[in-house]
């Protein structure tokens, strides 16, 4: 009886981490945009990072792309792949923060300039609020909002409920005819 129940816990301790990194995946992958604020105050004109799909079970390490770009033109515009490791949080979305240690796999080339973004930093991200600070040491790299509307976008996923029917374009235009 009591290796059944064993058993049983086990199970379960599995499918929360299982249902947990399909969760943390889900949250993470997708368009990070900074805000204004933050670009002003980095001299940027922008600064947009991609998540993929979540390539590595151990480590989440996830293919992407960055592209960043000041008064003098884009200073970033490279495919990388992101390696994030910390520890694993049984509810990611419930959490206040999760802290990672990151690193970046230049995919193509480094950036010109190796002061332009380190290959080597930290992660701290909030599922609550869809936001992931950047960061080394004691200075901000970057400061990052999950863009839900891009990131539905490249989904290329139909986001409406199934009772409701989009007009076509000849629908549309009987409608504003009639008015």
């Amino acid at each position: 009886m009591l290796y059944l129940i064993g058993a049983i816990i086990i199970f379960v301790l599995v499918l929360l981490t299982f249902t947990s990194r399909t969760a943390e995946n889900n949250l993470l992958k997708g368009f990070w945009r900074a805000d204004a604020e933050f670009c002003e105050r980095a001299e940027l004109e922008m600064f947009v990072l991609y998540l993929g799909d979540n390539v590595g079970y151990v480590n989440q390490c996830r293919n992407g792309y960055m592209l960043a770009a000041n008064q003098q033109g884009i200073i970033l515009n490279n495919p990388i792949k992101l390696t994030l490791s910390g520890n694993v949080n049984l509810l990611p979305g419930m959490a206040k923060c999760k802290n990672y240690n990151a690193s970046i796999d230049w995919q193509e080339s480094p950036p010109d300039d190796p002061d332009t973004f380190p290959s080597e930093f930290q992660a701290t991200y909030y599922p609550r609020y869809g936001k992931l600070v950047l960061y080394q040491d004691d200075q901000v790299l970057a400061s990052l909002w999950k863009d839900c509307q891009m990131s539905a976008v490249a989904a290329d996923v139909e986001l409406l409920p199934e009772c409701v029917s989009i007009l076509d374009d000849s629908m549309s235009t009987s409608i504003e005819e009639d008015l």
